[in-house]
């Protein structure tokens, strides 16, 4: 899913979700540095729903519904 808006404490996504950043970010980011960053954690996560050890960090990175 792609990243259309960032702050240092929040950001959204193209379905219009609003994620928080916790902790927040020290600096401001861009949405397309901030993709990158997001699509790592995306990938952590799916790694960690074969083990169910992380599926509530679906949800919180906006992949809920997703398999």
């Amino acid at each position: 899913m792609k990243v259309t808006r960032v702050t240092r404490d929040e950001f959204e996504l193209e379905d219009g979700s609003i994620h928080p950043i916790i902790p927040g970010l020290e600096k401001e980011t861009t949405p397309d540095e901030f993709q990158k960053h997001y699509n790592r954690a995306c990938a952590f996560v799916e790694g960690g729903k074969d083990t169910g050890v992380v599926e509530s960090g679906a949800a919180e990175l906006g992949q809920h519904g997703k398999d």
